[in-house]
């Protein structure tokens, strides 16, 4: 038997499998499936124009076969292992940096402190020229990435361009594991009732639970506590036993944080709290946004159902759904949802409905009208269907409407951070730095030399506007008329950039600090423009 042809089997029979499990197809539906998908591969193989790469093909069957049911029903081939042990401990094997795609060239865009890029002596803002003497200049960025990763314990050869340097860099780095810290960053918040304890926290992976108590003893240490403030905003989620071990720091023991329910009984599990609380009063708000999910809801949402907690800023992202990894052939593993999470209250988070999907082509979030109601512990109410409605509504002032989005999306605050640290060697810590005119006459400057270009969205909808009109006939007095606003919206770069002064300080400092003070620096300067801590704050101060 071939290879093709073994392989060919293995994808029927996989296939075949997942139609019968995850459909529940009769015997001889699923019997007709295989005879479908078996003369489907056994005609591509007699008579393929080309030849075909069965792994290939089998590798992205599978991927679409299993986002027909949810985007969170994942398979990873052993050659993925890198991506498999981030989703499931926060670690990998590399260098510890964050690169970026600008043009056809990739940089170094963030450096973890003190991880093997940073020892090694490259800077953000490098452009990466070639790996272990290999030209990689205009390669993808999953490419160059997948080279800096490896092996623990081996050692690469970077070469950079270095804006300023004439001659390109060499440098040696030796691989290591990268664990990502849970903790950005933890300290205090100055308020009119005193010092405010302040965690950001970033993600649920394997043991950082116990990075969060440590940051959380390590306030209470320095100083009393009069409360805190957990910053899950951005945070995704990860392992549900992280988020129990951090609310076992505020509620009495075995206290019910949270349920799965799924078709196999053995995926029911009901989690409770397993110490006595160290902080059993410590007053806590938490921050969310729309891209707090997962075990971020269940940590969020369980604090407003035992009423233990204020929470503030956005509606979360909805995802109810619980994944489970299983090892599969070949030295793969494949995750999958295997039940729902329910809060203390009753009700479930989850927001879109994947069946919808599968029927239509489209994903419905769950209606207001189909949504529930529940109580919290002091009987407030509180629904279901939508993932966690704050206690208090706050959001962030940057507008996709203003300057500051192009200039974002386009990169030119990192362009700018590269260019500045030509000359600059050092820069103020993150408590004393500001963007003064100097440094904000500089980056107009910049944008000019570079020719950068601004079009507003008024000035979008006047062009749309003026040539519908010519479609539409109207008046030539009329189109004299609206001809005569143009110089009125013309863009101007300065007034458009003083217009968003405040945004720009804020998005050039924070750029500028990741570049000079990775990326608690970075952390550290955008609290003072960060409108939905302000809020908090004021809340605080009120009570």
């Amino acid at each position: 038997m071939t290879l093709s042809r073994r392989i060919s089997i293995m994808l029927v029979a996989f296939l075949v499998s997942a139609t019968m499990l995850a459909q529940q197809q009769s015997t001889s539906a699923a019997k007709n499936a295989l005879e479908i998908y078996s003369d489907i591969l056994r005609q591509l193989d007699i008579n393929y124009v080309d030849t075909i790469d069965y792994l290939k093909l089998n590798e992205a069957a599978i991927n679409y076969l299993l986002f027909q049911l949810d985007p969170y029903t994942v398979y990873y081939s052993k050659k993925n292992d890198d991506a498999y042990k981030l989703l499931s401990t926060g670690k990998y094997s590399g260098v510890g940096s964050r690169l970026l795609k600008v043009g056809d060239y990739t940089y170094f865009a963030e450096l973890f402190e003190n991880m093997p890029a940073h020892k090694a002596g490259i800077q953000a803002g490098d452009k990466i020229i070639a790996i272990d003497g290999k030209n990689v200049e205009k390669k993808p960025i999953d490419e160059i990435n997948k080279k800096l990763r490896g092996v623990a314990g081996e050692q690469i050869t970077v070469r950079v361009e270095r804006p300023g340097v004439k001659k390109h860099l060499d440098f040696l780095v030796t691989r290591q594991e990268i664990k990502l810290p849970a903790v950005a960053l933890s300290t205090f918040i100055p308020t009119t009732k005193g010092d405010v304890g302040y965690i950001a926290f970033t993600d649920f992976s394997l043991n950082s639970s116990d990075e969060f108590r440590r940051a959380l003893d390590a306030l209470s240490q320095q100083k009393e506590l009069n409360s805190l403030i957990i910053d899950l905003r951005g945070n995704g989620g990860g392992i549900v036993d992280e988020a129990v071990n951090i609310l076992s720091n505020f509620l009495p023991k075995d206290t019910k944080v949270t349920q799965t329910k799924g078709k196999d009984p053995k995926h029911n599990f009901t989690y409770i709290t397993h110490t006595e609380p160290q902080y059993p009063d410590l007053p806590l708000f938490v921050l969310v946004d729309n891209e707090s999910a997962s075990a971020s809801e269940i940590l969020a949402g369980t604090l407003q159902d035992l009423d233990r907690a204020t929470i503030i800023g956005q509606h979360t992202y909805g995802k109810g759904l619980v994944q489970s990894t299983r090892p599969i052939a070949n030295g793969g593993h494949i995750k999958l949802t295997t039940s729902k999470y329910y809060l203390p209250s009753g009700r479930c988070i989850q927001a879109f409905d994947y069946s919808e999907r599968r029927e239509r082509g489209n994903i419905r979030r769950v209606p207001d009208s189909l949504t529930h109601e529940f109580r919290t512990a002091k009987g407030r109410i509180v629904r279901d269907g939508g993932g966690i409605k704050p206690d208090i509504a706050a959001a962030d002032s940057i507008s996709r409407y203003t300057i500051c989005y192009p200039l974002f999306r386009n990169n030119w605050f990192f362009k700018y951070a590269v260019h500045y640290r030509k000359t600059h060697l050092t820069l103020p810590s993150p408590e004393q730095f500001e963007v003064n005119d100097s440094i904000f006459n500089d980056f107009e400057q910049f944008l000019r030399d570079n020719n950068f270009t601004y079009e507003s969205e008024t000035h979008k909808t006047y062009q749309k506007m003026l040539k519908i009109a010519q479609l539409d006939k109207l008046s030539d007095s009329t189109i004299e008329l609206l001809r005569s606003l143009e110089d009125k919206l013309n863009d101007d770069l300065h007034t458009s950039l003083v217009n968003s002064r405040n945004d720009i300080n804020q998005l050039l400092g924070a750029e500028l600090m990741t570049s000079y003070y990775f990326n608690k620096g970075n952390r550290q300067y955008i609290l003072r423009y960060d409108n939905v801590l302000k809020r908090a704050i004021e809340y605080i101060e009120s009570k």
